[in-house]
């Protein structure tokens, strides 16, 4: 690839082998992050009757998105734990041991048993495995971009840097498409216009909440029969039949 240099010492051409290599090994690692730190978030509901079930259900889901909100509020810490790790032993490193430190995390928490089996101390351990995830995290996000930006061009850090910033969607796209394929796995390709149908209904009824009531909205009166419906199928239903169940619930509703 060609390159040159300008007057003022600033390099001029396309990314080199070894730049490319630091990019994606480095989005890809913070994808990796995001996925196992996203992957909580997305099963929330179903977590709070597994390790919350000593409480009313709103009340469970609301402490399940407690324990995924101590995870960012550690975040600053880890960021500035690994940051100054990084300096000492170098970023490769460091991303071993942030990515190793996430990949943990998820392991035991898909091993912990629920609070039947532990008693209260089912949720504290999950809370502490969350803790440590958000530091990885906040040490690895960091990580990767002072990485990046360490091997890129004077004129083109901003930019090399930016694509760490797409890693975040990235990760929670990869959660949401596993379980998309998990409820694929178990109930087949033949549900897939069930599930648009039922997703644009969600988007539907979350732009009409949005821009508040209409008085004459004569279908105003047919919105709690399908979360009623919904809720009691969640209740009923092991975890993955419930977002089958919901979504179909939404596409058998009058449009």
């Amino acid at each position: 690839m060609t390159m040159a240099l300008t007057a003022g010492g600033i390099r001029t051409g396309g990314m080199t082998a070894e730049e490319r290599k630091v990019i994606f090994a480095s989005s890809l690692g913070t994808v990796f992050e995001w996925y196992d730190f996203y992957i909580y978030g997305t099963l929330g509901a179903f977590l709070a009757k597994y390790f919350f079930s000593n409480v009313p259900p709103n009340v469970g889901f609301i402490f399940a998105l407690l324990a995924f909100a101590a995870g960012f509020a550690v975040r600053p810490f880890g960021a500035l734990i690994f940051g100054r790790l990084g300096d000492l032993v170098g970023r490769k490193y460091t991303f071993l041991i942030t990515m190793t430190l996430m990949g943990i995390g998820t392991f035991f928490i898909g091993l912990l048993p629920g609070y039947a089996s532990w008693g209260i101390a089912a949720p504290v351990v999950l809370i502490g495995l969350r803790l440590v995830q958000g530091l990885a995290l906040g040490g690895e996000y960091g990580g990767a971009a002072i990485y990046v930006a360490e091997h890129a061009p004077a004129n083109k850090r901003g930019y090399y840097t930016s694509w760490i910033q797409t890693t975040a969607t990235l990760g929670l796209f990869l959660a949401l498409l596993l379980i998309l394929g998990i409820a694929l796995l178990f109930f087949g390709p033949k549900r897939l216009p069930e599930l648009g149908k039922g997703l644009g209904s969600s988007i539907r009824d979350f732009r009409d909440a949005m821009s508040g009531p209409k008085p004459d909205d004569k279908a105003s009166a047919q919105i709690d029969a399908p979360k009623a419906t919904v809720a009691a199928t969640i209740r009923a239903e092991p975890p993955r039949n419930a977002v089958i169940a919901s979504c179909r619930s939404r596409a058998e509703s009058p449009a």
